[in-house]
């Protein structure tokens, strides 16, 4: 028996909407350790989903001819065990990295190890290989004992082989970073929480829905700083151009620190991700001024891709324990907007549209609607946070939030609301039902008219949903009937047609200041459709929200607002030709 070793990186999409963000970093560590040992190892990436090949019959075949000649083959992410038991039933040994919440069904694999421990994969791939047995499962690593915060031993792969068979780097990397958040107020100190129980089994500190807080848990590394210039050097050198993500929740606090030492350590430029608070910006405005300043200089870039914004409503930010008021967040908003315009392409807050935002909770009422759309017209929140008309609180028995809403009424267990929560529920999430019954309605109409025309419309159909339920004298009996009907009588904001995308490209071939720009093709994904274009040697992909294109890269911004513009002008165009013939057959 052969004893070739498959890593298999399972990802949902080949770009970033709605799918891994960056490859498995215990993968890329696993590849690393198994050709140090001898191993004849391969970094496989498969595409299950959202824009690449769906997991159908036919993937599979793919699939499963890319493993002929295989011994072995380890997973992440669990996709289909039939799959897995025709595998093992042709003699390949089947091995899963699980997780902290992350499980396979028992019995699936030959052997299931600790994705976080590191080491004993390899060990048990050398027992496999031995013909030996292996009980090689290990614990988590304890606090602040990460077993890949080895300076001396950094060396994860940094390339793939893609379906076609390519060797690919990878687009983006995620650092080995401290754990958890440093973020610790206590909401038994916020008036929002007077008089509620709070003792016992609750995630107590920080803001009042998330999973951590008061847990920040600092790597065992001589210099934390050191450590991750060392990183970001690695792949600077070996990756030109790919992202690398710092997900430590204090980013705000080490960022200009991180910035100075990779400029003095003449680290090769790199593409900064950062976690941070809006707080945290604003305490260290200048100072972050300063560090970008140096670090552009460089070649260094950075983007904010996951900002806590959650809310421009006081009172649910008071809810949320945030420890930032709505006016708070509003200077946040400008000062990191005149960093776009003072940086360019060294800086950027709306590469990424994935912004915390969390705008339907059991207590949200219409003013809070309204003071949010305000909030979005005044900072363009489609362009930060594009699912935020229809984010909404996920309750879970450990948040304190939970506790709240059990004192107020608002838990609704048995789901007796019927209220269409658009992204479903987790295992363990409370349903809960709104307090506002005007709030209730809005989020019927906007549930009804998504349904009716899809994600890419919400933010008009929640502006349009608000003025409707204002309009109202009184409050129906049947929420639902009216939904039905909102739904009908909306303005359609359909997407551009196929004559109409024709006609705009036609626009653009015609425009003397742009270079020449090759439509490629267009697909569909979980944020809406996509446009793909070729210009020069790069490739362009523009997001549609509407008939509005975005760019992801802000260099393309120009190309994607002139795009826009065509596709206006072509719908414009559209619309007089249909007027005219109608008007000339009557």
């Amino acid at each position: 028996m052969t004893r070739r070793i498959a890593l298999l990186d399972i990802q949902r999409s080949e770009v970033d909407f709605g799918g891994d963000f960056a490859g498995s970093r215990e993968l890329q560590f696993a590849a690393s350790d198994l050709r140090l040992r001898g191993h004849d190892v391969v970094l496989m990436r498969q595409i299950v989903g959202v824009l690449g090949q769906h997991w159908d019959e036919g993937a599979r075949q793919r699939l499963r001819a890319r493993l002929d000649g295989f011994g072995a083959v380890v997973l992440k992410v669990h996709v289909d065990a039939d799959f897995i038991a025709g595998l093992r039933a042709d003699g390949v040994h089947a091995v899963f990295l699980a997780g902290a919440l992350i499980d396979p069904p028992v019995g699936t694999y030959d052997a299931v190890v600790q994705a976080s421990a590191r080491w004993p994969l390899v060990d048990a791939l050398e027992a496999w290989a031995e013909d030996r047995r292996s009980d090689a499962l290990a614990l988590p690593p304890s606090p602040g004992a990460d077993p890949f915060a080895d300076e001396e031993h950094f060396a994860p792969a940094t390339e793939f082989v893609d379906e076609d068979g390519t060797v690919r780097p990878y687009a983006r990397f995620a650092l080995v970073t401290n754990r958890g958040c440093p973020y610790a107020a206590d909401p038994d100190d916020s008036p929002a929480f007077e008089g509620v129980d709070l003792q016992g089994p609750l995630r107590r500190l920080g803001c009042t829905f998330c999973e951590m807080g008061g847990d920040y848990r600092r790597l065992a590394v001589p210099d934390y700083l050191g450590f991750l210039r060392h990183q970001i050097r690695y792949y600077a050198e070996r990756a030109p151009g790919a992202e690398v993500l710092l997900g430590d929740e204090a980013g705000a606090d080490i960022l200009g620190a991180l910035l100075d030492r990779l400029v003095d350590g003449d680290v090769p430029p790199a593409r900064i991700l950062v976690k941070a608070r809006a707080d945290g910006l604003l305490a260290r405005a200048d100072r972050f001024r300063r560090s970008l300043t140096r670090a552009r200089a460089a070649g260094h870039s950075v983007v904010l891709f996951l900002v806590g914004l959650e809310n421009f409503s006081a009172a649910e930010l008071l809810r949320f324990n945030k420890g930032i008021t709505s006016a708070d967040l509003d200077r946040c908003l400008e000062l990191l907007g005149s960093l776009e315009a003072e940086f360019g392409d060294a800086f950027s807050l709306r590469r990424y549209t994935g912004h915390g935002f969390v705008l339907w909770t059991p207590w949200t009422t219409l003013e809070d609607l309204e003071q949010n759309l305000a909030g979005f017209d005044r900072h363009d929140l489609r362009t930060l946070s594009s699912k935020a008309p229809f984010s909404r609180l996920r309750l879970h028995p450990w948040a304190p939030l939970h506790r709240l809403a059990e004192r107020d009424g608002l838990l609704d267990p048995e789901g007796r609301t019927g209220l269409r929560h658009h992204l479903g529920y987790a295992t363990d999430e409370v349903p809960w039902r709104f307090a506002d019954p005007a709030a209730a309605l809005v989020y019927e109409l906007l549930s009804a008219g998504i349904e009716a025309q899809g994600e890419a419309t919400a933010f008009e159909l929640l502006a349009d949903a608000v003025v409707a339920v204002r309009e109202l004298e009184s409050l129906p009996p049947d929420a639902f009937a009216l939904a039905a009907a909102f739904a009908a009588r909306v303005p359609t904001r359909r997407l551009p047609s196929g004559a109409e995308l024709t006609a705009a490209v036609r626009r653009l071939a015609a425009a003397d200041k742009l270079e020449p720009y090759r439509f490629v093709r267009a697909e569909v994904a979980e944020d809406g459709p996509i446009l793909r274009f070729r210009a020069g040697n790069r490739d362009l992909v523009l997001l549609l929200e509407g008939r509005r294109a975005r760019a992801l890269d802000s260099a393309d911004a120009p190309f994607a607002a002139v795009l826009t513009d065509a596709i206006a002008q072509a719908a414009s165009s559209a619309t007089a030709m249909n007027t005219a013939i109608h008007s000339g057959s009557k």
